[in-house]
This record gives C-alpha cells, structure tokens and sequence, in this order.
C-alpha cells in the first residue's frame, strides 16, 4: 500500500513581476489547477509565507476578514457564532498581534447554512471580541 508523503520539498526560481510557478508535483498533490485562488499569509518577522488553496468545488465559500481583540475566547466566540449558522471553517489564518488586537482571516463553507452572507456579518459585528467584519464571497 503507497502511503502520501506529507511534505513535498522543490525549490523554485522568482521570475519577473515576481511570479513563480509551483511545481507540478505539488500542484497536483493539492489539486490546483488554473483559476485556483491562493490566499497568501506572509509573516514578515519571520521573512516567510504559506499559501493556502482555495479548491471550491461544487460549494459556496466565503472569506471572512476580522479585527478581533486578542483575548482569551475571541477565536471560540467567533467559531461558535459560525457554528450557530451552519457555517463550516475550512481554514484560519492568524498572524501574531502585538497590540492587543489581531487580524483573523477565515475561509468558510457556507453551502449548509440557511443565513445570507450580509446577516452573517451582522452576527459577527454585534460579537464582544469583534471589532471590525468584512465578508466576500469566493467566486
């Protein structure tokens, strides 16, 4: 039985404009093909980034951006509320804060929930750990 290599090392060339072309031995372990959505998270203190496909499928995916304050049960909160409205969180993305606040970038499924995007924001709002919401649909 083939078992799947968790990590797949290739170095790669920047071009010009600064692009680069992923391998195709990663670009097919993770399903990307042409037209997939990456989003880009750069931690600039560590001078690296990681980049997280967006596979969409068949399914309604949303992006969620929130300044939250970086507190105990902020993250719990959130997901709760998520949670509530059958929204699933296929990824999270927080970068370290230093100011008692934090940027939280979520990829959501929201093919099982009921509740329109602009009610969903307005949920997230009214939250006490969140201070500004901005929702996108994934096209």
């Amino acid at each position: 039985m083939s078992q799947k290599k968790p990590f797949i090392t290739e170095f790669i060339h920047v071009g010009k404009n600064n692009s680069f072309t992923l391998p195709s031995s990663v670009a097919s372990s993770l399903k990307i093909k042409e037209g997939t959505r990456l989003l880009i998270v750069a931690d600039v203190s560590k001078m690296n980034f990681v980049a997280y496909p967006i596979i969409k499928e068949e399914r309604m995916l949303a992006e969620i951006r929130v300044k939250m304050l970086d507190k105990p049960g902020a993250l719990g909160e959130i997901a709760t509320e998520l949670g509530k409205m059958n929204i699933n969180i296929q990824t999270t993305v927080i970068p370290p804060g230093a100011t008692g606040m934090a940027d939280a970038y979520f990829i959501v499924d929201c093919t099982g929930s009921k509740t329109p995007l602009s009610e969903v924001e307005e949920r997230l709002k009214r939250l006490s750990s969140t201070v500004e919401v901005k929702i996108n649909p994934l096209e």
